[in-house]
């Protein structure tokens, strides 16, 4: 009786792990049009454009950004929303994965981000707390407040 009741046990359990190893897993594919965009400028010679701002007000949970952006002689804020392909990138210059949880999105701080292109450009694709042009070379004007 025994030895049928583990025959039994042990089918189930090997059965359970071959449906758990045939669930395929999602994979993230980036938006072919933002490939073209970026591939086009890497072929001239460009990195892809950061969009400077400040930070005026971050909601984790609704992962929406409010950004202050430089409009002419003004500025003007602007909601952005991130998707869990988003990158972000501290002032060390080192990615991190707590999204818009980390604290140094707060209120007045400097971000560069990128933007995605077609339907998806209000949408961040990476958001940085430095300025991401190489070492000795002009970043973005600063913002007049």
């Amino acid at each position: 009786m025994w030895q049928k009741i583990t025959f039994a046990g042990t089918c189930l359990a090997l059965s359970g792990a071959l449906v758990v190893a045939q669930v395929p897993t999602k994979q993230i594919t980036p938006d072919p049009q933002q490939q073209q965009n970026q591939q086009a400028q890497q072929q001239q010679g460009q990195q892809p454009a950061y969009l400077q701002g400040q930070i005026v007000r971050v909601d984790p949970q609704t992962s929406s950004v409010v950004v202050r952006v430089p409009n002419g002689d003004k500025t003007i804020d602007r909601e952005y929303k991130v998707e869990t392909g988003t990158q972000f990138y501290g002032a060390d210059r080192k990615p991190f994965f707590d999204g818009l949880t980390n604290k140094g999105w707060k209120q007045g701080a400097d971000v560069w981000y990128q933007l995605g292109t077609g339907n998806k450009q209000n949408i961040m694709t990476e958001m940085r707390q430095h300025n991401p042009a190489p070492s000795g070379a002009n970043g973005a004007p600063p913002i007049k407040k």
